[in-house]
């Protein structure tokens, strides 16, 4: 049986990167964020532990595969990194970005007010 919750999910983040936007994805914990993001990028989630971007990071690691998903983004060092500078690079390179958080509010201030990015949220499990 298909969730039609979870098309309409995934229909919404194509649209946001055909139009060269990242998503930003929230919803409650075991929602599916993390699963969904991975598998539509292919690509493994960053978490908090884990992130720590340096100039290399970004070109050898992050910009060769060209998707990137953070993960519990609501940890992420609000105050140290110029995320708009970053993001504006990730959207250069043509990257798809996916920001996962469990709530848009928790995220840093340059994340979702200072670039353009497209916030789909998950209101109910869809796995």
């Amino acid at each position: 049986m298909v969730n039609q919750n979870r098309v309409e999910i995934i229909k919404q983040i194509e649209s946001a990167f055909n139009d060269d936007k990242f998503v930003i994805l929230t919803g409650q914990s075991g929602s599916g964020k993390t699963m969904l993001a991975e598998e539509i990028l292919g690509a493994s989630a960053l978490t908090d532990k884990r992130w720590e971007v340096t100039p290399n990071d970004f070109n050898d690691k992050i910009g060769r595969n060209k998707r990137l998903v953070i993960d519990e983004a609501q940890k992420l060092n609000k105050d140290e990194m110029n995320w708009t500078s970053f993001i504006v690079d990730v959207l250069r390179h043509k990257m798809k970005l996916i920001v996962i958080s469990m709530s848009i509010k928790d995220l840093p201030n340059q994340i979702r007010r200072d670039v353009d990015g497209r916030h789909v949220e998950i209101n109910t499990s869809i796995y």
